[in-house]
Parts: structure tokens; sequence; C-alpha cells
């Protein structure tokens, strides 16, 4: 997939990727967190080009998949490995990420059984949790909302709501119903190119902003 993104500036907040299967918004993530390359043109995190120095590494965090994680480590083993690579405490994270305990919840971090067992529910969590755990200033989440149930994607979205306060999120979603009112800026993706911009409080009511996404998501398919 190729994306040709002649400009892009993205704010503190939450800046949502919608678009098809295939439409670019993983291989915008990959190219943001310097997993590929571009073939042309740059890209900064604060500041700093991240194909030139990696000093943007110490204030981003993502979870694109479970491919992150160490499926041979316990769900504790993977948290305490995160605790001693970025000097925090999983026990002590403040207030700007509060709620992250019982998003995860005590059983899935007492369960003995290696990671690559759990469901993919339980991956997710535990990928979302460890990416907050770094406490960063850049957040990347791919998807987050897939394979939670109700309960922890009303918990999740409590998360992101207050952590977006000071940080900036990009996330890609398919479920327009939970990333309308949590998200402050919308990017319609299509074959790699960026198709409708908007902002979350250029619509008058929840409704409309769905119904205009949706019918950019719909055309971009003609």
């Amino acid at each position: 997939m190729e994306i040709d993104i002649p400009e892009l500036t993205i704010n503190t907040g939450i800046t949502c990727l919608v678009g098809e299967n295939g439409s670019g918004k993983t291989t915008l993530m990959r190219l943001l967190l310097n997993l590929i390359k571009p073939n042309s043109g740059y890209i900064t995190i604060d500041g700093i080009d991240n194909n030139k120095s990696e000093a943007w590494k110490s204030i981003t965090a993502s979870y694109l998949g479970e491919d992150s994680l160490i499926p041979f480590l316990s769900p504790s083993e993977y948290i305490n490995l995160i605790e001693d690579l970025f000097h925090v405490k999983y026990s002590e994270l403040p207030d700007a990420v509060s709620g992250v305990r019982q998003f995860m919840d005590d059983a899935l971090l007492a369960k003995a059984e290696n990671i690559g067992r759990l469901s993919t529910g339980e991956k997710k969590r535990l990928g979302i949790v460890t990416a907050l755990l770094k406490q960063p200033k850049y957040l990347m989440l791919d998807e987050p909302f897939s394979n939670l149930d109700i309960s922890h994607c009303a918990a999740l979205s409590e998360i992101l709501i207050k952590y977006k306060e000071r940080n900036t999120l990009v996330i890609s979603s398919h479920n327009l119903d939970l990333v309308a009112d949590l998200s402050d800026v919308f990017l319609v993706l299509d074959k790699g190119r960026i198709v409708y911009n908007c902002c979350r409080h250029d619509f008058s009511t929840t409704n409309s902003l769905k119904e205009a996404l949706k019918e950019k998501i719909s055309s971009s398919r003609n």
C-alpha cells in the first residue's frame, strides 16, 4: 500500500483514521513509527525527524497488534519487563492514565498461562495497557476497540478521553459509534490518500458527523 499525503499535521487530542480495509490506515501508522520508510518526504514527531534520530521513541508508544507482544511470557512477566525497560511502575500509574488497572483487571494480570494462549481481546488489553504504562506524549493504537466486550470498550473510551487532554493520539477504528464522540479529528483514507478531513466540532450532532463519514467512506468504494 502506497501512502500519498503531501502534508499533514496532527495536533493534541485524538485523530481517528477511518476507511475500508486496505485504505492505508495501518500503513500510515507504520510510517509514523518508522517501521517502514517513505520513498520520499519526511515525518517529524515533536520536531524530530523519525528517520534521522531515535529521540522521539522516548515520548512515543503504540499498539498495532499482538505481534508486538512476547508470546512465551505471562501477562505479569510482560508487565514487569516493560516496567524495567522504561523505569515505571504499573502499581503507581498517575491520574493521567487512571482506569488502566480496572481495564486490565486483576484476573488477567494474575493468569499464569503464556500470552500466546490468551484470547485476542485479552492480548489487546495487555498491549494497550503496556503502551500507556510508558505514559507517552504520542500514542498510536490500531483498532483499539475490536475484540473487546462492551464494558471494556466503555472503560477504554474513558481512559482515552482523559489521556487526550495533554497528549496526541492517533487511532484507527471501523466502529464510528464508538469514536464519533471520542475523537477530535477524522481522516478518511482511500488507497493511501486522505479523501476527507474534518473536526467533530464542525457538526451540530454526532449523527450528522457519522452520516458524513459514512458517505465519504461509501463514495470511496466507487
